[in-house]
């Protein structure tokens, strides 16, 4: 918006009206664009938080697949680790069998 600039009127008896209402005018004006920066700012504000939000939840979902490997990754060694025990130790019982009889302690 632009700023308008009046002219100075003598406008006679009705001049400190007309001064009156000039100055709300510019008062208007100045709030106008105060309240325009201001939501330029907001917009530039929001667009920094939006993209730096995005960036986070790609960090995140990373993260999450990352998290997932892992997982699988332990999952897969605990089974090729019981297949292996279940080779080597087919004689020995397990807490799991119901025929297992924990040692002795002294």
């Amino acid at each position: 918006m632009t700023n308008l600039i009046f002219p100075p009127r003598n406008l006679g008896s009705g001049d400190p009206w007309a001064r009156a209402t000039e100055n709300y005018v510019k008062q208007l004006q100045r709030r106008v664009n105060q309240l325009e920066q201001r939501l330029s700012n907001d917009g530039r504000s929001l667009s920094g938080l939006s993209e730096s939000v995005s960036e986070q939840i790609v960090e995140i979902q990373q993260q999450q697949q990352t998290i997932a490997r892992v997982l699988e990754t332990l999952v897969d060694t605990q089974t090729q680790l019981n297949l292996i025990n279940q080779i080597t130790n087919e004689d020995q019982l397990t807490e799991d069998d119901p025929d297992y009889v924990p040692p002795e302690t002294e």
